[in-house]
């Protein structure tokens, strides 16, 4: 097996763990991920040229599947950036409800005057 087909084979599995990644097991996966491309990008450095015409084919299937990896990496980055955005939303009514008067105008804007 030659070094490009390593490669395709890794990158292969990087999206296929990307595409059947869910958000209860993101932990997991990204883990798995992680790994994955530590392995490529070990294999990166040993593969030099001159290219065979098959392995060609597999470096452009690399870049295409490459490409598609990265796609899925931005959605779950805006997915996870989301739900921290939720959280937090979440955290400042919860704050708000256990003390509603926590954030009261204090500045004398609203200082009743005697007549």
């Amino acid at each position: 097996m030659s070094v490009v087909e390593k490669c395709l084979n890794i990158t292969k599995s990087i999206y296929n763990i990307i595409l059947d990644g869910s958000e209860e097991t993101r932990d997991d996966w990204t883990s798995e991920v992680n790994q994955l491309l530590d392995e490529r990008e070990k294999i990166l450095p040993l593969i030099k040229e001159p290219f065979t015409t098959e392995e060609r084919e597999m470096s452009n299937q690399i870049m295409q599947i490459n490409n598609k990896i990265e796609e899925g990496l931005v959605k779950n980055r805006a997915v996870i950036q989301d739900n921290i955005h939720g959280l937090r939303a979440k955290k400042t009514n919860v704050k708000k409800y256990i003390d509603p008067y926590d954030q009261v105008n204090r500045d004398g804007t609203f200082y009743d005057k005697r007549k």
